[in-house]
């Protein structure tokens, strides 16, 4: 498992109680940004856990990994994923 530390508000929570119009026309490019910037970080994610994933094949070949890459608080995300691999929420 590997997890990218993001956080990505919510559109509503950028714009929550905004009333600067010159700030506005600035949010949505912002947004934009923000969520390249995630979409980067959990695609590095992926590729971390497909070369430890890799890795670990090559000194144990009888294995049967699977890989998973999340986006959240690293340590929230270990705590909530339950040692089966079966997500809860």
């Amino acid at each position: 498992m590997s997890v990218a530390d993001i956080f990505m508000p919510s559109v509503a929570s950028l714009n929550a109680g905004i009333t600067d119009p010159s700030f506005m026309s600035h949010g949505p490019s912002r947004v934009d940004r923000r969520r390249e910037q995630v979409s980067q970080a959990l695609e590095e994610a992926r590729r971390w856990a497909t070369n430890a994933s890799e890795h670990l094949l090559k000194q144990f070949p009888a294995w049967e990994l699977r890989t998973e890459a999340f986006g959240q608080s690293p340590a929230w995300a270990i705590i909530e994923k339950p040692m089966n691999g079966n997500r809860t929420s």
